[in-house]
């Protein structure tokens, strides 16, 4: 069984919802890709210890949505790097004045980095590094436009065009945040009763349900991983039979209700008797759980919603739907995971915005009724 997920930047508010998608990917699958964001996070520690105060200052840079004070001072500081270059002899006195500003930005950046840095742990990403396996469980950062080809890098519009990762060419189930299942991806409501599936429609059907271990440690992880992978053969066997089958002409939706549905209780039960996640069930202050919503879609609506997360131009898209619209039409296999505490519902994008727009500005009218202008 083979997963890939593709993922963006988004401020911090999906960076937990990936971290868990990408556990469950390890949990549960034999091999994994995972691409974007947050290979970023995985890998920060690692590359943060390495890293100039020039290097620094370049990563956050290159980091969206950050504080237009510390990026001043940081094109201030650049700009006096530039200039003291520029001399042959700089004066002792600037020399002595500019290394003051440096460690002094340098503790700033450092402080800057220790809160990136609390953002991916507390966002399930502490420990993935170590569990990066060439052949099974991998991730790459999306590849810049016209920079040099790099090994830890991958295309976008390779892997959304199906011409990369070579593992993945295919056999791959694509993971989603619940955020996929959009106004703007669909205009109907998607078929959730497994005895309404019709060859060829979008589905998606409750199948699992995990708790929260966002917080189990990776050694912990990996233990579950160990105990589970025997146990769980059945289910992986037949989600590959049916992955290879959405892509092929054969009756993938049928492969789907007569081998994959039967696993889901046999899964549900070894995962709900492993010993670990008993235990965390117990200790969790928040009973989070998530629902595998397992099914097909049309490839079109997870190239709108790579667009719509600019991961996507538009003219890759047009290519990669001129391509689809040229050949016997195909399905791609999915997993999206929704909260069990809601229903799956399409997300409406624009009353979403209106609704986080009018609490911004509930917010900002209370803050200034609470300032006093005496």
């Amino acid at each position: 069984m083979n997963f890939i997920q593709i993922d963006y930047e988004n401020g911090g508010v999906l960076d937990s919802h990936f971290g868990y998608q990408i556990r469950t990917a390890y949990l549960l699958a034999d091999e994994t890709n995972i691409v974007g964001h947050s290979t970023f996070l995985i890998t920060f520690d690692y590359i943060v210890s390495k890293l100039t105060v020039v290097q620094m200052c370049k990563l956050v840079h290159a980091t969206p949505q950050n504080e237009v004070e510390l990026l001043t001072v940081i094109d201030a500081y650049l700009d006096r790097l530039k200039a003291l270059k520029a001399m042959k002899h700089p004066p002792t006195v600037l020399y002595q004045n500019f290394k003051k500003f440096e460690n002094s930005l340098k503790t700033t950046l450092q402080s800057w980095m220790g809160g990136v840095s609390l953002q991916a742990k507390n966002a399930g990403f502490e420990g993935i590094f170590e569990m990066f396996d060439i052949n099974k469980f991998t991730f790459y950062n999306p590849e810049i436009e016209n920079s040099a080809p790099n090994k830890n890098s991958l295309n976008i519009f390779s892997a959304l065009s199906n011409k990369a990762p070579t593992n993945a060419i295919d056999v791959s189930i694509w993971l989603l945040p619940f955020m996929f299942y959009t106004t703007y991806n669909f205009d109907f409501d998607i078929i959730t009763d497994i005895s309404l599936i019709q060859e060829g429609k979008p589905y998606l059907i409750k199948s699992i349900t995990l708790s929260n271990y966002l917080l189990v440690t990776p050694t912990e992880l990996t233990s579950i991983k160990l105990q589970l992978q025997n146990e769980i053969i059945p289910f992986k066997t037949a989600m590959n039979e049916w992955a290879m089958a959405c892509r092929s002409e054969e009756n993938s939706s049928e492969i789907f209700k007569t081998k994959v549905l039967p696993t889901f209780y046999d899964t549900q039960a070894t995962i709900d008797n492993n010993e670990i996640i008993k235990h965390q069930k117990k200790v969790e202050t928040d009973k989070i759980e998530i629902d595998l919503m397992i099914g097909e879609v049309c490839p079109i609506s997870v190239w709108k919603f790579y667009k719509l997360n600019n991961l996507l131009t538009d003219a890759q898209f047009m290519t990669l739907e001129e391509e689809y619209n040229s050949q016997k039409p195909y399905t791609l296999p999915v997993i999206l995971f929704q909260p069990s505490i809601s229903a799956l519902i399409r997300v409406n994008l624009k009353e979403t915005q209106e609704k986080i727009e009018n609490l911004v500005e509930e917010e900002i009218v209370a803050a200034r009724k609470s300032i006093s202008v005496d």
